[in-house]
């Protein structure tokens, strides 16, 4: 493994991506030299990519994209070099839609985590070489649909679940309990071990996790932060989380930096199931979006999420002799055709990313600290 290197090597990472359009890579038209100069590329595939299979209804709201839309994420669009399937979603359209996104990741030389035709497949890790230094990845997922989570003989992802309970912290009835959410220590413990196998084997470790609260501002559940810390414990590196389809804090824990939400970066709609269901789905959707609060901004018609998830963020490590020397985010925002935009430091939206950003870390009691070096955030 490398010990010294001359050249600084960059990881850039993102989180839920989803292309659903007629022209696949103008997805990702406004994103510059962000991927292009970044030596690794990581994001999470959310959706299968199949022509094939019939929804499962696993979900509350079954995705499926087209095969065409691998053109926004191999060396036509993006260029992502790994991506984690340990998602929710997985499922959605049954075993041939999971394989065809296995195989046509693999077809475009997309190393895949999280997901597999057996457990031991899915909680394999992916190791990429770049001048020397050894990059090894591993993928989970909390967010758990029956039929999701692969096992000895079964296909699906590398599971990572939590408990959920609830404690009455008032008397006076209508008060907000306590949410306490705790870690299977059966996954957590398959996951440090996967992290103790690999840890000999790479330079830089990177440990993804599809788990958090969906849509709500700042809000970090106990078992992010325990899975985080466990999985720094047991030699992670860097840990990235996704799934709450809006930014969440950072932290530095023992000197490495966990991103509690990626946020989106190229989510765009797809059901595809017929009328009379799509119909049911929709007014289901409709309820709960009433419910967190969820509203279509004016001009933001195909932006389904919440106004904040237009915030969003690349994140970026430094990689000198071997270690991860430095860790930076570049701010992006969404634009009202849900592409997402990296933005330079003159654009005034950087300042409403980098104050966002600063202000849900601290309302989580989060360390991480922010200063600007160029047109990146830097996290220390």
């Amino acid at each position: 493994m490398a010990q010294s290197v001359d050249k600084a090597l960059t990881l850039v990472a993102v989180g839920d991506v989803s292309p659903n359009r007629d022209d696949p890579p103008s997805l990702f038209r406004y994103c510059g030299d962000v991927f292009r100069t970044a030596d690794v590329v990581f994001g999470q595939m959310e959706a299968p990519l199949s022509d094939s299979g019939t929804p499962t209804f696993v979900s509350s709201m079954p995705r499926r994209l087209a095969k065409k839309n691998i053109s926004a994420l191999n060396e036509q669009g993006a260029g992502f070099d790994v991506m984690s399937h340990a998602c929710n979603h997985a499922m959605d359209y049954g075993l041939d839609a999971f394989t065809d996104t296995l195989e046509i990741l693999e077809k475009n030389n997309i190393a895949l985590v999280g997901a597999g035709m057996n457990i031991e497949e899915a909680r394999r890790p992916a190791i990429l070489v770049r001048n020397r230094v050894r990059f090894g990845f591993l993928a989970y997922l909390s967010i758990v649909y029956p039929g999701v989570i692969a096992q000895e003989y079964l296909p699906g992802c590398a599971p990572l679940r939590a408990s959920h309970s609830v404690q009455q912290i008032h008397q006076s009835p209508g008060t907000p309990p306590l949410v306490i959410t705790k870690l299977f220590p059966e996954d957590s413990k398959a996951m440090e071990q996967d992290i103790a196998r690999l840890r000999p084997q790479v330079d830089v470790l990177v440990v993804s996790m599809h788990c958090g609260v969906v849509h709500l501002r700042a809000l970090v559940a106990m078992y992010q932060k325990e899975a985080a810390h466990a999985a720094i414990d047991a030699g992670a590196d860097l840990v990235l989380q996704h799934h709450a389809h809006i930014l969440k804090g950072i932290e530095m824990y023992k000197g490495r930096a966990v991103f509690y939400g990626l946020g989106n970066f190229g989510v765009e709609h797809t059901l595809g199931f017929p009328g009379q269901i799509r119909g049911s789905y929709a007014a289901q959707s409709e309820e709960f979006r009433k419910a967190i609060g969820l509203r279509s901004e004016p001009g933001y018609e195909k932006h389904k999420f919440h106004h904040d998830a237009l915030k969003t963020l690349v994140a970026k490590a430094y990689v000198h002799g071997g270690h991860i020397s430095k860790v930076t985010y570049v701010p992006a925002y969404v634009t009202p055709n849900l592409e997402p935009e990296v933005l330079a430091r003159k654009d005034p939206r950087t300042q409403e990313v980098f104050d966002y950003v600063k202000d849900i870390s601290q309302e989580e009691d989060l360390n991480a600290q922010f200063s600007w070096e160029g047109d990146e955030v830097l996290v220390s």
